[in-house]
């Protein structure tokens, strides 16, 4: 009866602790896919704030395009080979960007520190550049 009672006992400790071990298993498994999410929507959310940066640089470029071709401005040759030069470092940005998309957690703050500071001195330049065009 003791052998019973002692093997019952295991039998239920046990069937208890396979439960315990499962939902903890479960509530791990919970607050990974959690975490990747978080991870996940922070990332998006850098990523859409950076392209519609990139967005709206592009539209400048467009206007001041369009005065170009229209005649309204001319430009000194130097100030051509900057201009399109700026138009290049925009384009490397938008590249940075779908490489970010691309970066793992592990790698992903040391990717977004290097692209916002390329961004950054970019805008830096870019904004320069613009007030001492004086178009329009």
């Amino acid at each position: 009866m003791k052998k019973y009672l002692a093997l019952n006992l295991l039998l239920v400790g046990t069937l208890i602790f396979t439960a315990c071990a499962k939902e903890t298993s479960n509530n791990l498994n919970e607050i990974s896919t959690n975490a990747e999410q978080t991870f996940q929507d922070k990332k998006q959310e850098f990523l859409s704030d950076a392209e519609d940066q990139l967005d709206n640089i592009k539209d400048e470029i467009a206007d001041i395009e369009a005065e170009i071709k229209d005649g309204s401005t001319d430009l000194k040759e130097e100030t051509v080979e900057k201009w399109e030069d700026l138009k290049g470092e925009r384009t490397k940005l938008e590249k940075e960007i779908d490489e970010l998309m691309d970066s793992s957690e592990e790698n992903w703050e040391s990717a977004k520190e290097s692209f916002t500071e390329n961004m950054e001195d970019f805008k830096t330049e870019f904004n320069n550049f613009m007030e001492g065009l004086k178009i329009g």
